[in-house]
Parts: C-alpha cells; structure tokens; sequence
C-alpha cells in the first residue's frame, strides 16, 4: 500500500479530484494518512474542489469545539485531557456513573481498544457521551461503541469521527427514539426514587396519576410511540387463516398443523414458553408482551442474550445496590419495573409471571454485591410442574432452555402437551435434536400425546404457531 502513497498525494493535492481516478486508486486499500479525505469524497461529504475540503474541515473544527464548550464538564475534561495527555484519569471520577460504567462496559466487551491504549479508550468516551448529549432522546444504547469502530479506524481526527457518527446516528435515529428507551427509563428512575425518599407523596401522586406529570417534564420531546404494537394490532385482526391447506401438507407443512392444534389443545392448562434470543425481532417481542398481557403463557425460560437484548440500554439497573433477590428469577422480577413498558422483563413483572434463566450471568450483566442461588431456581422451576394438574409447552430453539422445561416436568411425570420448533437433529445425540419420543421414553412427555417436533428456523414459524394456535385473532 505505500507505493501507492505518492499517487494518492499527488491526486488530493490537486485544486480539484478526478473521482474516477480516486475510486480506482482506493482497490486494494487507501494510505493510513490519506484515509479520512478519500472518503469524504467517495461518500460525497465533500466535493472534488480542495477549497471546499479545507472550508469542510475548518467548519467542523469550529463545530466540534463550539460542541465541547456547550457540553458536560466531564466532556469538558477529556477533550482537556486529550489535548495534553497525563499519567491521571480523567474517567476516575465518572466510572461509577450508569452511562459511563455501560460505554466502559461495552468497549471492553467487544474488545474494541487495547487495555494499554487509554487515549483510545478516552476518545471513544468522549465522542459517544458527546453524541448522547447532543441526542438525548437516543441518549447511548448497548452496541452503539461497536458501531463507531470504523469511523475511528477511518477518521484520525476526533472532529470529524464526531461528525460522521453523529451523522449515522441521526440517520437510524427513527428506529431509536420510537420508543424513547433513556426518557422513560429517567421517569421510572424518579419514581423509584420518590416512593423511598417520599413514601406519603409517591403515593399521593400515583394516586393523581403521577404519570402524567412525569411526561410533563419531558413534553417538549415527540411523544411516543410504539409502532410495533399497532402493527402487531393491525397483523392480528387482518389475520386470515391459511392453516387449512397445512392440514393436508406433507412433512413439515403437516407438523406445523398439528403444532398449532397442539397449542390449541393447552387452554386450561400451565404453559411453559421458553425461547432463544435469536427470535427478538421487534414484531415477535411484541407478540410475546402481548402473549403475556393475554395471560396465554404462565412460566417463561430464556437466555441471557434475550435478557440482555430486552433489557439494553438499562443494563446498569442490574447493579443497583436496593434490588433485593436471592435467585435469578427473583432478580429479573425485581428489575422489571425499573425497564421499559415495553420490554418483556417489564411486562412479565407486573403480570406476576416468572421468568427463568439459569444462564443469566454469561454475557455483559454483573451485580454488584450478593450471590445468585441458581440451584433454587432450578427447584422453584421444577416446582412450578410438580403439582399441576395439566401442563403444556411451547419451546422455540435449543439447549438450556429446552432441557429446563422438559427436565421440571419429568417431576410431574410429564408434559400433556409439547410443541418443539427448531432445526436440530438427532444424529450427534444432541439434546437439542433430540425427538419428542426420546424426551417421551425419559418421561419428560407423556406417552400418547399429540406432541410434536417442527424442524424449522423458530422465526419463520413463530407468528403462526402463537397466534393461531393461542386465538389471538380471536380473542
């Protein structure tokens, strides 16, 4: 790439750029030094005029400054301590605060700066709190470090990494304030703290819809919206059966028929719904709350990445030093209403429904203080099928969620009921590919039954199976 070098300074330094030429040299990689200006032109942020460049380059300069002034002192501080480096830490002070202790959290996770390399780790601080401020009804959501990697890799000046990410932030931005996850969780936050603090007030206000007051301070913000649930909404009453020509399908057009009436066949009894995260689309999220809502589903068993991904950005919440648990499923019942109203955590809270995960602390959330009991989970969940008359199961995906559910209802001398969905097969002897007459020979289901396996991927599937087979468009 540097014998390239001389070519790429002769054409930039020219009063005006042959685009043409610049794609062309760009095959194959572009010199470290000529990086940021290549791609502003290629990505037309900029013309092929040089003066142009350099007013571009000038304003951003002054915007980014102007942008710092106007900003938090700790803002203040690190773009100080970026401009005269020293052997302290400017982040000493601030590790301890939520959004700061997440970013610090995220950037280490995905092992994105060297642990040596502060100077990196201050200038991806700096620029994501900076964006944060700037958009708060975005604020910071986990992942969003990994998205600003390659503009630091691209851009070697923090102006112009600041320009370019707050420019791909406010272009996605409509995916992200639809729900106004930072507003809504700062409103749960104060009403937490007032019902300590202020028992009698907290009261009172919740008593005069305290709600209301609370949205008050943020009116000047849209208001929100949670198009999932009205597409959802729409989904279900358009909904127009199809299923009778399953009913005479082969393979797994057939199993997917005798899945749904499967389901149908679990009214009256306690469903055992457990998923993989991988099924979290926005729609199917929303399916689940509203599975919830309708009490269609009794006991939920997921992941950690679920956990993770219905919970983001609120992480932090998990390190609140008040949360009293023993278990995890006391933990993720404590930190329910502290979520978002709609997320599944926060849903299955308040409708008293428990949700287990005995894989909970394997990803990004840590607690502060305590110990998780996982083998009381493991009996409460087995308690859960012991003493029931008739229960029922619906398990999209594989592995710890699968084996929990059918494990607690081998207590019970097995499932009445058994929907699985997954793409696993049984020639590895895998748990995951193992068949419904393998979990019926454990015990696991009960001998007789209708139970099936759907070998599928769960996304294609899910709609169907859940809202034909629980009557949501019916209901």
């Amino acid at each position: 790439m540097d014998d390239k070098e001389p070519e790429f300074s002769r054409l930039l330094s020219s009063d005006l750029v042959d685009i043409p030429t610049l794609r062309s040299l760009c095959w194959g990689g572009i010199p470290k030094q000529h990086r940021a200006i290549s791609w502003l032109i290629l990505l037309e942020i900029v013309g092929e005029s040089q003066i142009e460049r350099e007013n571009y380059l000038e304003n951003e300069h002054k915007l980014f400054k102007s942008c710092i002034n106007k900003s938090s002192a700790l803002v203040q501080q690190l773009y100080a301590w970026l401009q005269s480096p020293q052997n302290s830490d400017p982040l000493a002070a601030s590790k301890n605060d939520p959004l700061v202790r997440q970013i610090l959290l995220d950037i280490r996770r995905l092992g994105l700066v060297d642990t040596s390399d502060h100077s990196k780790t201050i200038q991806m601080v700096l620029i994501l709190l900076l964006v944060a401020e700037r958009t708060p009804a975005v604020c910071y959501i986990q992942g969003m470090a990994d998205l600003l990697e390659p503009v630091m890799l691209v851009y070697d000046d923090n102006s112009l990494r600041y320009a370019a990410y707050k420019a791909f932030v406010d272009s996605i931005s409509d995916n992200l304030v639809e729900t106004q996850l930072g507003v809504h969780t700062s409103m749960d936050q104060i009403s937490l703290l007032l019902s300590k603090v202020e028992p009698e007030t907290w009261r009172h206000l919740r008593n005069e819809h305290v709600d209301t007051h609370i949205h008050q301070m943020f009116s000047k913000l849209p208001p929100m919206k949670n198009e999932s649930e009205e597409k959802l909404k729409k989904l279900i009453s358009g909904y127009s059966s199809i299923l009778g020509f399953y009913e005479d399908g082969l393979f797994q057009a057939k199993n997917l028929y005798t899945a749904i009436s499967e389901v149908q066949k679990m009214e009256g009894s306690k469903v055992f719904f457990s998923f993989t995260e991988n099924i979290l689309s926005p729609l199917n999220r929303q399916l689940i709350i509203e599975l919830i809502k309708r009490k269609k589903i009794h006991v939920i068993v997921t992941t950690q990445g679920a956990i993770v991904k219905d919970a983001s950005p609120n992480l932090s919440v998990f390190e609140n030093d008040d949360l009293a648990f023993t278990t995890p499923s006391e933990l993720l019942r404590e930190v329910g209403p502290l979520m978002h109203e709609n997320s599944i955590l926060h849903q299955a809270s308040v409708a008293g429904i428990p949700i287990y995960c005995p894989t909970l602390l394997d990803g990004p959330i840590r607690i502060k203080a305590g110990v998780l009991d996982i083998v009381e989970d493991v009996r409460r969940m087995n308690m859960e099928a012991m003493y029931e008359e008739k229960t029922g199961a619906v398990v999209f995906g594989t592995g710890v969620i699968k084996h929990h559910v059918l494990n607690a209802n081998l207590f019970k001398n097995g499932l009445d009921f058994c929907v699985l969905v997954n793409s696993a097969v049984e020639l590895d002897g895998s748990d995951a590919g193992a068949s419904v007459e393998e979990a019926v020979s454990w015990g696991k289901i009960k001998s007789g039954t209708s139970s099936v396996k759907v070998f599928c991927d769960p996304n294609i599937v899910f709609p169907l199976v859940m809202i034909e087979g629980f009557r949501l468009n019916q209901d």
